[in-house]
């Protein structure tokens, strides 16, 4: 006996499973929906079929060879649509009989060789098997007289139309007859044309009517049930049970070398494709993961389905419906809603929620976190992810100039490149500074007149605004707008500026503070010793240590007592408020101490935000930029020991008298409630707390407690400051208690 397979279809309604495979390979436990079609031709004695082929061709063909379980295989490929008639006459041509066709991407186990013989015992013309069904308005409805001969077709109607539940499954068997009436190159189908026709010109259609099992796999849902059906056992095929094992609980189906960690749960009706790992803590039920994925600690899927190649990281989550593209990566405790789709190779920023389908770009949270777009080189951060972020931002600035470097850590002279490839194939112009510590880029963005800088460290990518200071919350988003999007300017021609004298006019400014004051300078940035050394004498008792961006500093004074990074901001406040300074714009997250300390000093002083929520900060930004000494420890450093050598005052006398800032911080966990809700609630519920710019306040005579959201939402950070570092802890500590009482509370009156 001979079949025509059809196994041309695109599977548009499976989509993202389908970007990237044709319908018919789509595994069902571990098998191509198809395989099972080709094992049920072999059951009932087929010795022949050719398949149809249009939408990926290749795939199948290169899968199945010239036979699979028995059945010789030939196959045709569409290079025009010929509709489901069309092509099925012409991948039969020569086969002179009788023959069945069936779907090569639905699955059934109905008995054809019955359906052969009750054919041959009809003598009609065709054979259309049917399936009672209890939904049978999305199918195409038969009705048949007394005697299974057909007399009406309805497709697809409504309730007032359904005369029948009996649906048409796709399965045929035609004779020569019946195929010379369709007409040769040009689209003609079966339910639409050749079936009508037949009863139009007289021909005895027949009707069987099938009590096996049958499901058209037309969409995600249906895709993950007929899976659920294998494990049951509704489905006549052999569903190998995976040996026991701690942490599985059946039904489910475990391909060759998957790791399932201690502790772990894949719980009943879970599909795990070959290769996966499910690490420690994860709970997988009633899900589809597809070959070569990975499920990180304590991720939850729940009804979902994770395409092959995929990365589920830590504490994220899926749910009913939800479908994550083959290749993609659901970064740390992201939440994907029910139904939501991710199209392949897309990356969902951590702590996000999605809430509708990712079909270009990235979805989530914010991308950019106090100035740094975080990842590991190599890893999260890759030459086609840089080049991407390129591109976001040349489109976000609508052209104009951006300014790229790195520190010449491992992998960032790639990532500089793609970063630039990104920015000119987008329209924007490209300065690329070279290797150089984040300050000195900071200050070259600013210099240079870029309306934007990219810098590559070993912890991600650093952004800066044209002021050389982390981007206001409005930059930041129109940039992660772009980048979700996907909808990037194109242009070309240009090529990247190289610009090798940022560093030389860094070092040009800072000699300006030269000043008779002998210091040892160390640092990780050996320019930044040879930078001091042409600045001041070398050998000094005072010891000045830089860490290796610039970023921060520190100062053992002549006495060997060390002096932090707040303090020496205090002692730059001091000197630029004698020095008749009236507003100072401090650096983010300065003590509030601190802060209340310079006021004594008779300045205006103002604590700028990591994201202003609007224009507010534009003035104090505008400052920050013209008083670098603030933000740059470098020059900072060198600013403070010109101003002691002009004062003839020690470093150990200058900090015996200023006082100390004492910080502790600590973070609390929201679980699942975002920081606003539990920051609320503890304004609401405690007394003490006032509302401030960045969070609530709790005050204790000369101590104070800041409780602030986490940039991402989901924990809380405390930061306590007194007059010793035991009494700001013991203060952190007992607003942690209060909030950890608010969570209980919360907990114990949850419904359920």
């Amino acid at each position: 006996m001979k079949a025509v397979i059809m196994a041309g279809g695109e599977g548009t309604r499976l989509r993202p499973l389908t970007c990237d495979m044709p319908k018919p390979m789509a595994p069902l436990c571990g098998r191509p929906v198809m395989d099972y079609t080709l094992e049920l031709l072999a059951r009932h004695g087929f010795g022949d079929a050719a398949v149809t082929l249009m939408y990926m061709p290749r795939s199948i063909s290169e899968h199945f060879g010239a036979e699979a379980h028995g059945v010789r295989l030939r196959y045709f490929v569409e290079e025009e649509p010929l509709g489901t008639a069309g092509s099925v006459k012409r991948a039969s041509a020569d086969f002179g009989e009788d023959f069945l066709v069936i779907s090569g991407d639905g699955l059934c186990d109905f008995d054809l060789k019955r359906i052969m013989d009750y054919h041959k015992e009809k003598g009609g013309a065709a054979t259309i098997v049917l399936k009672g069904m209890p939904n049978p308005l999305e199918y195409g409805l038969v009705m048949a007289d007394s005697e299974g001969r057909v007399t009406r077709f309805l497709e697809k109607p409504d309730w007032g139309q359904a005369l029948t539940d009996l649906v048409n499954t796709g399965v045929y068997v035609l004779s020569t007859e019946a195929m010379r009436l369709v007409p040769d190159g040009k689209p003609f189908d079966f339910g639409k044309e050749l079936f009508p026709l037949m009863l139009e010109k007289g021909l005895a259609v027949y009707s069987y009517v099938e009590s096996g099992y049958w499901l058209d796999i037309g969409d995600i849902s249906t895709y993950i049930s007929a899976q659920f059906d294998l494990l049951d056992g509704k489905v006549r095929f052999d569903v190998p049970k995976p040996p026991r094992r701690e942490g599985v609980k059946p039904p489910v189906w475990i391909g060759e070398n998957v790791s399932i960690a201690p502790g772990a749960s894949v719980g009943e009706y879970a599909v795990v494709g070959d290769g996966c790992r499910i690490a420690r803590g994860a709970d997988v039920r009633g899900s589809v993961i597809g070959p070569g994925s990975y499920v990180g600690k304590r991720a939850e899927l729940r009804g979902a389905l994770v395409c092959g190649g995929c990365v589920v990281k830590a504490d994220a989550a899926m749910y009913d419906g939800s479908v994550l593209g083959a290749g993609s990566v659901l970064s740390e405790g992201s939440v994907v809603s029910p139904n939501v789709r991710v199209w392949p190779k897309k990356r969902i920023e951590p702590n996000a929620g999605v809430y509708s389908d990712v079909v270009k770009g990235v979805s989530g949270g914010g991308l950019i976190e106090n100035g740094l777009i975080s990842g590991t080189i190599g890893a999260d951060i890759t030459p086609e992810y840089a080049a991407r972020i390129g591109a976001a931002a040349a489109t976000a600035l609508k052209g104009g100039v951006a300014a790229v470097a790195c520190d010449g850590c491992d992998g960032s002279g790639v990532i500089k490149s793609a970063l630039i490839v990104g920015l000119l194939g987008s329209g924007a112009e490209a300065i690329d500074m070279g290797v150089l510590p984040l300050n000195v880029f900071s200050f070259g963005v600013a210099d240079r007149g870029a309306k934007l800088g990219l810098f590559v460290t070993e912890k991600g990518i650093a952004v800066r605004d044209g002021l050389g200071l982390p981007p206001t919350r409005e930059l930041a988003r129109r940039l992660e707008s772009a980048y979700r999007r996907g909808e990037f300017s194109r242009s070309g021609g240009r090529e990247a500026r190289a610009d090798a004298a940022v560093f030389s006019d860094y070092a040009r400014e800072l000699e300006k503070l030269r000043a008779p004051f002998a210091v040892t300078v160390s640092s990780p940035e050996a320019a930044f010793s040879r930078l001091y050394s042409s600045v001041f004498p070398v050998g000094g008792s005072v010891r000045v240590r830089i860490e290796a961006d610039g970023s921060a500093a520190s100062l053992v004074d002549e006495d060997g007592r060390e002096i932090d990074s707040a303090r020496l901001l205090y002692g730059v406040c001091f000197m630029l408020a004698t020095g008749g300074a009236k507003r100072l714009p401090l650096p983010p997250e300065t003590p509030k101490r601190l802060a209340e300390a310079v006021c004594q000093l008779g300045c205006d002083v103002r604590v700028r935000m990591f994201c202003p929520p609007d224009k507010s900060d534009d003035a104090l930004r505008a400052e920050a930029a013209r008083l670098r000494v603030l933000d740059d420890a470098v020059a900072g450093c060198a600013f403070l020991l010109r101003s002691l050598a002009e004062r003839k005052q020690r470093a150990a006398d200058f900090f015996a008298s200023a006082p100390d800032f004492p910080v502790a911080e600590l973070e609390e966990d929201c679980g699942d409630r975002n920081g606003g809700t539990l920051i609320r609630l503890l304004g609401e519920r405690e007394s003490g707390f006032v509302a401030s710019a960045e969070g609530l306040d709790l005050r204790r005579g000369s101590a104070v407690c800041t409780v602030k959201p986490s940039a991402r939402g989901r924990a809380l950070r405390l930061v306590a400051e007194a007059n010793t570092l035991e009494a700001a802890r013991e203060l952190g500590a007992e607003v942690l208690d209060r909030i950890r009482a608010i969570k209980k509370e919360l907990d114990n009156t949850a419904p359920g």
